[in-house]
């Protein structure tokens, strides 16, 4: 993969990204429903309210599923599917609080995935059909790891948290075989 198309792939996570937050705005905020009201509003009965732990939306016929809302293992979560109802982009918020936006391939593995730590740094996963993978992450100082089809870290780039640089080879099972410095 040449670095144009690296580029183009993470512009196209960013713009996901921004057409998810796009898309859930629209969604959440249609008409009178709203996702969860404010402490002490609802009564029962009420008819300006919908409370549900999956909505799901179909299409202009009532048949295919092309999104679903849901609440599941302390997670919220949207899926957003194509004509055949496939899942294809998720926008999630994980139980413990971190926002998660993952783009699907056709059989519903997540090739993209854009998250945010406890502290709110991001983290970008590139997944190939070979499963290996490319980790773009700023933690402890932005790096790039490079990821193997076994889930293996084999490279990683970076800087430390005092801005040097450093580049770090691993061998098939993980443990350091060079670096530099």
């Amino acid at each position: 993969m040449t670095s144009g198309n690296r580029i183009a792939t993470i512009l196209l996570i960013l713009a996901a990204a921004f057409a998810g937050g796009a898309t859930s705005h629209w969604l959440l905020s249609a008409g009178s429903a709203e996702a969860a009201p404010p402490a002490g509003v609802l009564k029962v009965g009420n008819p300006n309210w919908v409370r549900a732990l999956k909505l799901w939306l179909v299409d202009e016929n009532n048949e295919t599923n092309r999104g679903i809302m849901m609440i599941e293992g302390g997670s919220a979560r949207l899926d957003l599917m194509n004509g055949q109802g496939d899942t294809r982009l998720k926008l999630e918020v994980t139980q413990t609080g971190q926002p998660r936006v993952s783009l699907l391939d056709s059989a519903g593995k997540e090739r993209a995935t854009m998250t945010l730590n406890a502290d709110g740094d991001p983290t970008v996963r590139l997944a190939g059909t070979r499963q290996s993978q490319l980790r773009l992450s700023v933690a402890d100082g932005p790096s790039v790891d490079l990821i193997d089809a076994a889930g293996i870290l084999r490279g990683q780039f970076g800087l430390d948290a005092s801005g040097t640089p450093g580049l770090k080879m691993f061998d098939s099972s993980g443990k350091p075989a060079w670096k530099a410095p």
